[in-house]
């Protein structure tokens, strides 16, 4: 057994007897790490240790809205652009050397998860729906996602990942054991392809959500003028 191996596993005897740095988290350290199990799940899936992720059902009622707004101003300047932004952000590019961790790792995954995409036909105004209802969500709970650039893009670059089925992989101990199970993009592959959309809409956002604010508050007089005093329009004399 070599020197570093072992003194690895001697800091970890004591570490896992630590808990975990988490505030009000009552499980304990894992490896040689400062957090456990699932806290570090957390931090390299959403973000942080204690961020979620965001369901669809949680966002599908903005994800509607975004739809129905692309109908209504299909062919604007703005919104082709932003098609072309996320369109470069979906392009694989080139093939990439086989790379699991180190320099080079991220892009390595990254494209490993966008040639996925390419191959199940993801087309960049879908993508741009999700990306848009997301960074929506997330701009109305300021409480919930503070103003934290990677729980965005993480959170941005999950749900895009979501619209293709992900990798499978046989964790099955026999040949006859067919168990799989779905193999999650790694931080690297989420960074990626997040902050890509993240600062390349960051304006487009903007701009939809004074939109559909400006839309609400037009629906909003609309409905108002129900409440409005009936009197009789005075009829001119003929």
């Amino acid at each position: 057994m070599s020197s570093s191996l072992y003194q690895n596993r001697q800091r970890a005897r004591i570490n896992t007897q630590r808990p975990c740095d988490t505030p009000g988290c009552p499980r304990n350290r894992k490896w040689t790490t400062s957090l456990c199990s699932q806290c570090g799940d957390r931090r390299t899936r959403h973000g942080h240790p204690k961020a979620l992720g965001i369901r669809k059902p949680e966002y599908a009622p903005l994800l509607k809205l975004v739809r129905d707004l692309f109908a209504r101003l299909d062919g604007s300047t703005a919104l082709r652009e932003a098609e072309h932004v996320i369109r470069l952000a979906l392009d694989p590019g080139p093939e990439r050397r086989k790379k699991r961790s180190g320099p080079g790792a991220d892009a390595y995954h990254a494209w490993r998860e966008l040639s996925r995409l390419q191959a199940a036909k993801v087309s960049p105004r879908r993508a741009l729906e999700v990306s848009v209802a997301i960074m929506l969500y997330i701009r109305e709970r300021p409480a919930q996602f503070p103003k934290d650039a990677v729980m965005t893009a993480r959170a941005v670059a999950n749900a895009v990942y979501r619209l293709a089925p992900l990798y499978m992989y046989h964790y099955g101990t026999t040949v006859a054991d067919h168990r799989t199970n779905s193999l999650k993009p790694c931080a690297g592959a989420l960074d990626v392809l997040g902050n890509r959309v993240r600062v390349g809409l960051a304006p487009f956002v903007r701009n939809v959500e004074a939109t559909l604010a400006e839309e609400k508050r037009e629906e909003n007089e609309r409905r108002a003028r129900l409440y409005e005093k009936l009197t009789p329009t005075k009829r001119k004399a003929s």
